[in-house]
């Protein structure tokens, strides 16, 4: 008799286990279906072609690098942000962003720096502000020294469907891309070269765009010095993984937005 009840006892302890192990499984299948449907950010990020040409600089930002740093990362380096947020894209793509303050400068009134992850937590790209933080404005020409004269793609800013063409950014213009895919870099300058024209000869160089007629742009490149607004940090790529990836999400609707809060 002591060894049946004995053997129940054994029998219903096991049973406990395995309903506890079952329990704390769904559990954990609920937990992660619920952070993975809130954010996003369990899900297999689309791996990105390595670029294919050497570059001569090498972009992060506070130590912080898209395609290796993770969110907690971020929140290690820069504390909390003052804004959590989704920004939904023109392809449908719904993207989680930290904001930061911009210290310094009058544009620290209107705008943040922004920092968008992947769906698994990984950096995908910084808009970081660069405009007048630090009392002055900085050149195409402090760019083109680092990066080279010899870029992908200049194409026009655009406040309403990037998917359109020639639909400029009549709010917050006139301003244009330049891109270096393989650098991991696109900076947004204001197009100046009309109050610049024969006042330095630098200033009439003509960059080399390896893809001129892509966005089936014919305008005037900017010139050297036209002033830097926004940097936008990448993962260094091909030409053909800047179009698919970032292309079409970056900068659009930018301007338009800080004008808003400008005029508030």
């Amino acid at each position: 008799m002591l060894n049946s009840l004995r053997q129940d006892m054994h029998h219903n302890i096991n049973r406990n286990k395995e309903t506890i192990i079952l329990f704390c499984s769904i559990t954990l299948v609920i937990l992660l279906g619920t952070i993975s449907a809130s954010c996003g950010w369990l899900k297999q990020s689309e791996k990105l072609p390595a670029p294919v040409l050497l570059c001569s600089g090498k972009m992060d930002w506070y130590g912080i690098t898209p395609g290796i740093s993770t969110y907690q990362e971020v929140l290690d380096r820069l504390g909390t942000p003052i804004e959590r947020g989704v920004e939904e894209f023109s392809d449908g793509q719904r993207i989680h962003y930290y904001s930061y303050p911009v210290n310094g400068g009058i544009i620290s009134e209107f705008v943040q720096h922004r920092i968008f992850f992947r769906p698994d937590g990984i950096v995908d790209w910084i808009e970081e502000i660069t405009a007048d933080v630090d009392g002055k404005f900085h050149t195409l020409q402090e760019v083109v020294d680092i990066f080279g004269d010899e870029l992908d793609i200049v194409y026009p800013n655009n406040d309403y469907n990037p998917y359109v063409r020639y639909q400029y950014d009549i709010h917050g213009g006139p301003d244009q891309v330049l891109a270096w895919s393989e650098c991991g870099l696109a900076v947004l300058v204001l197009w100046e070269e009309w109050e610049n024209m024969g006042q330095n000869d630098s200033a009439k160089q003509i960059l080399t765009v390896r893809h001129p007629d892509f966005y089936d742009f014919s305008g005037t490149i900017p010139n050297l010095t036209s002033n830097v607004m926004m940097n936008f940090i990448f993962q260094p790529t091909t030409f053909d993984g800047f179009v698919k990836h970032y292309m079409y999400r970056i900068p659009y609707g930018l301007w338009d937005d800080y004008l808003e809060r400008a005029t508030r």
